[in-house]
C-alpha cells in the first residue's frame, strides 16, 4: 500500500472565532489505517479522528479529506514543513500542538488553501471516486454491450433508480469508452441545460474527470474553448440544448 490519507478538522468554537479574526484554526494529521481493508479515504479518517480525544465535549468539523501518493508526500510532515513557511503555526500554542495551523475564514478556504499546498507536491488534490456494487454492476454491463455489439451504433436504455449516481455513472462510462473506443467526445442533450449543472460540479470535483472539460454551449467562445480542449488531449462533454420553438428545427431533433 503506497498510499497515504491527509485529514484536515477543526471545532465549531475555532470557526466562530473565524467570523471576527478571519484566521480559522485547523489540524492536519495523515493515517493508512483501513487503506489495505479497502475502506475510503473518509472512512479511514473518520476511524483516526475518532480515536483522537474521543471523549471530548466538542464534535469536529471536518475541513477535507485527500488521498495521496507517498511517492509524492511520505508524511504529514511535508505539508507541516510548508505550512510554517507560510507562517501559519499559531504563536500562542507556544510550540505545542504541532499539527495545528491557521487558515483564512471558514472550513472552505481552507480546504482550497490545503489543497494548494497538496498540488504543488505534483499531486492532486482531488478526491477518487469510490463506486457502490451496483454502480460498479451496471457500468460493466453496459461497457460489455457495446463492446460485444457488431455494430458503429449502439443504443442502451439504462433504468436507474433516484439516488443512484447517474452524473458519476454516465461520466464514467464515457471515460471507460474513452479507454477502450477512443472516444473523446460526450453530449449531454436536454431540454433546459440547467439540469446538466451537475455535471460540470462533478468533473471538477474527482480525479477520474481530471481529463475533461465541459461546454456550456449557451456561452460565448464555446467552440474556442472546445477546440482548445481536443488540442490539449482533453475529452470534451458537451451541453446541448434540444429546446426551440423554431417548427424548422423540430424536423432534426426528432431525427436525434
Amino acid at each position: 500500500m503506497n498510499n497515504l490519507v491527509v485529514y484536515a478538522y477543526t471545532y465549531p468554537h475555532f470557526i466562530e472565532a473565524a467570523k471576527k479574526s478571519g484566521m480559522l484554526e485547523v489540524k492536519v494529521g495523515d493515517t493508512t489505517q483501513g487503506l489495505a481493508e479497502g475502506l475510503s479515504p473518509q472512512e479511514c479518517a473518520d476511524i483516526r479522528m475518532k480515536q483522537q480525544a474521543a471523549e471530548e465535549a466538542h464534535a469536529k468539523i471536518v475541513v477535507g479529506t485527500w488521498l495521496v501518493s507517498k511517492d509524492k508526500i511520505k508524511r504529514d510532515k511535508d505539508l507541516h514543513r510548508i505550512f510554517k513557511l507560510e507562517g501559519r503555526r499559531p504563536a500562542e500554542l507556544n510550540g505545542k500542538g504541532t499539527e495545528w495551523f491557521y487558515f483564512n475564514q471558514n472550513p472552505g478556504v481552507a480546504n482550497k488553501e490545503i489543497s494548494k499546498v497538496i498540488e504543488s507536491f505534483g499531486q492532486t488534490a482531488r478526491p477518487k471516486i469510490v463506486l457502490r456494487e451496483e454502480q460498479e454492476r451496471t457500468l460493466n454491463e453496459a461497457v460489455r454491450i457495446a463492446l460485444d455489439t457488431d455494430s458503429n451504433r449502439v443504443d442502451i436504455a439504462a433504468n436507474l433508480p433516484p439516488r443512484f449516481g447517474k452524473t458519476i455513472w454516465a461520466l464514467m462510462l464515457f471515460r471507460r469508452f474513452a479507454r477502450s473506443l477512443n472516444h473523446d467526445t460526450m453530449i449531454l442533450p436536454a431540454s433546459w441545460l440547467s439540469s446538466q449543472t451537475s455535471f460540470k460540479q462533478e468533473i471538477k470535483t474527482f480525479r477520474e474527470f481530471k481529463d475533461m472539460v465541459f461546454i456550456d454551449t449557451r456561452l460565448d467562445g464555446w467552440v474556442t474553448e472546445m477546440n482548445d480542449a481536443y488540442a490539449a488531449s482533453k475529452k470534451v462533454v458537451v451541453a446541448v440544448s434540444l429546446y426551440t420553438t423554431n417548427k424548422y428545427k423540430l424536423k432534426p431533433l426528432r431525427d436525434i
